[in-house]
């Protein structure tokens, strides 16, 4: 977890047990987050990390707690012709949506993919029905980015310690979409990533190619 008065490092092993953990907090009156601050704490624990596990660390999860998220918002619509809709209708129209926001969205990183609605002939849904047929459809999407050159900054820092990351996730996000939940920001990630909210779709990158396409990620259609 990264935020300006604090830094935190966390390893929990696959049943989800703790195998490592250390805080730091410093006092600042500074909105940014001290980069030089944060090598330290980098080095002072990832080495130790290492040695527990007796392993490198490859790549890493990020919880960010920062004032430079934005979001871009769209409402793009498709006709379905009477048809039942499918995950490749969704992916089509989410793919769309990024297309068309493709300038606005140049020199920012995508950090997350939110459905924040879906219109299907004239109903309002916040899910996606299960097995219905519709004449059109539409989708409010909603994507959470960061300035690529401030989302540089951590890479070239964690590249230092052949560290990459595998995916980072907005503190304002994890608190609105889990608010009223009594959990810490580990926990909330963590459900994240195992898919607890049906409206966020992932970018991923297909194997063995390195390019980057549009999967995922629908639990309602699994």
């Amino acid at each position: 977890v990264l935020s300006p008065k604090k830094f935190g490092i966390s390893v929990i092993s696959k049943n989800g047990s703790k195998i490592y953990e250390k805080d730091l907090i410093h006092n600042s009156n500074n909105n940014e987050i001290d980069l030089s601050k944060l090598d330290y704490f980098l080095n002072e624990n990832v080495f130790k990390i290492e040695k527990i596990l007796k392993e490198f660390i490859e790549d890493i999860c990020i919880i960010l707690d920062c004032n430079n998220f934005f979001s871009v918002n769209i409402s793009i619509k498709k006709n379905n012709y009477g048809e039942k809709m499918t995950q490749e209708n969704l992916i089509y129209i989410i793919n769309e949506a990024r297309d068309q926001c493709f300038e606005t969205l140049a020199g920012k990183k995508l950090i997350h993919t939110l459905i924040d609605s879906y219109l299907v002939d004239n109903q309002k849904f916040q899910n996606l029905p299960k097995d219905i047929k519709c004449n059109f459809f539409s989708v409010d999407v909603r994507f959470m980015c960061l300035p690529q050159e401030y989302f540089k900054k951590f890479e070239d820092l964690l590249s230092k310690y052949h560290i990459s990351i595998e995916r980072l996730i907005s503190v304002n996000y994890l608190d609105n979409l889990f608010s009223g939940n009594d959990i810490n920001h580990l926990e909330m990630a963590r459900k994240v990533i195992q898919g607890y909210n049906l409206n966020e779709v992932v970018f991923t990158k297909k194997k063995p190619e390195k390019t980057t396409f549009f999967e995922r990620f629908f639990h309602f259609f699994s």
